[in-house]
């Protein structure tokens, strides 16, 4: 994935102190709270964008070589984008909790590939709600027709028959009850 600094930055935290923080969290790998003291008072706020973009200059800082700087920068690239990702599925009504598990199905292209078909979060989510998927999908300008659309609501209709411990549904209910789901997730706008 690929992101503007500017927004990048927008989204950390913003003093010296905060950003020592978030680095001595413990979230990432090969960064404890002296290493992120030492790398926030080698380079300041600047510490982000050089983990994201130039983690070389890492080797500067007593106890981090050539390979543990590419290990950190991994480990801070790859929380980055699952916090990206986190920021992203809260539109579709979609917790943290899921995102990970998205992430790891779909890989770095996850929003690209959420934005080219919405519905596949259905599959992908077990917390998924149709309505909340539908509602940003036509915000998105997918088309009430689409057959994306159409299928991920008939398909949507049976996990909800399955989860109610139904094996079998009629045909004619469960086209009624997917008829009525696609009619009032686009009454939600």
């Amino acid at each position: 994935m690929q992101f503007k600094i500017e927004t990048f930055e927008k989204l950390m935290p913003e003093s010296e102190d905060a950003i020592e923080k978030y680095l001595a969290s413990g979230k990432l790998k090969g960064i404890g709270p002296a290493t992120a003291q030492k790398m926030v008072k080698t380079f300041g706020k600047d510490i982000i964008a050089i983990l994201k973009y130039e983690p070389e200059k890492l080797v500067c800082i007593k106890g981090i070589n050539t390979e543990k700087a590419l290990e950190i920068s991994q480990s801070f690239n790859q929380n980055w984008d699952i916090w990206q990702i986190v920021g992203y599925l809260e539109k579709f009504g979609i917790g943290p909790q899921s995102a990970e598990t998205i992430y790891k199905k779909l890989g770095s292209n996850t929003i690209e590939q959420i934005e080219a078909d919405p519905y596949i979060l259905i599959d992908l989510s077990q917390k998924a709600n149709f309505g909340q998927i539908d509602n940003m999908a036509l915000k998105m300008g997918i088309d009430t027709s689409n057959d994306k659309r159409i299928r991920s609501g008939i398909k949507y209709s049976l996990k909800l028959a399955t989860n109610n411990g139904h094996c079998a549904v009629l045909y004619e209910n469960l086209m009624q009850f997917a008829k009525e789901l696609l009619r009032g997730a686009r009454r939600i706008n």
